[in-house]
């Protein structure tokens, strides 16, 4: 029983810690496209 629980543990630490990784990811490559498409969107009034 014991096992099984360290077990447990370890998939819910190993699922926490990627789950944070991937919203870390997907957060800082939407505001890159957002930083990008608006300096784009900027620089098209300017002309």
């Amino acid at each position: 029983m014991k096992s099984i629980l360290v077990y447990f543990f370890m998939l819910l630490l190993s699922f926490l810690i990627f789950d944070a990784l991937t919203l870390i990811l997907s957060a800082s490559f939407a505001l890159w496209a957002l930083y990008y498409f608006s300096n784009k969107q900027i620089e098209k009034n300017k002309l």
